[in-house]
This record gives structure tokens, sequence and C-alpha cells, in this order.
């Protein structure tokens, strides 16, 4: 599974110039998983993408995304304007 996401315009007003996105959970069909994207510093212009095949729930189990798991992400993202925060939210039906 891809995604990605672009900020609007009134988030990149908001935040300033430069973010910090982090995913501080993830699940796949209610089951939270390690996320599976790391942190990192971009110009509020970026398109914030990654994928997801192989997964790792937080007590251990390894897995693969299968058709019909639903995925919900989160992220959260801090501006370059002090104190500016916003939050991003993601959920997916895999159908393939």
């Amino acid at each position: 599974m891809m995604w990605g996401f672009n900020l609007t315009s009134s988030a990149k007003a908001h935040l300033g110039p430069i973010v910090v996105v982090t995913m501080p959970s993830a699940t796949v069909n209610g089951t939270a998983i390690n996320p599976p994207y790391q942190a990192h510093s971009e110009g509020s212009l970026y398109n914030f993408y990654g994928s997801l095949k192989n997964y790792q729930t937080i007590k251990g189990s390894k897995k693969s995304l299968g058709k019909g798991d639903i995925v919900s992400l989160s992220w959260y993202i801090t501006g370059s304007t002090l104190g500016k925060t916003a939050y991003r939210y993601q959920t997916c039906k895999v159908t393939n």
C-alpha cells in the first residue's frame, strides 16, 4: 500500500516553511503496529509519502498486509513557527 499527503495552503501558513513530521501511531485492523514512518524535517511544500507491505505488531508478530485489511495512520506535525502543530489522519482499506 502506498500513501502520501501534501500540506494545505492554510496548514503551510499556520506551520511555517519547515516542518517536522512524525508518526506516533498506526494500526492494522485495530491492532497497534510499529509506525512505518521515521520522523524527519522537510520544507512545508514537500510531498510526505511512504508505503507499507510488511509490518510488525507492537507485541512483535510480523505480518503482511492482505486484501480487506484496514490501515489507520496518524501523523503529528510540528511547525517552524513557534508553538504551531497539526495532526493528519488517514484510514485505508487494502483492495489488492
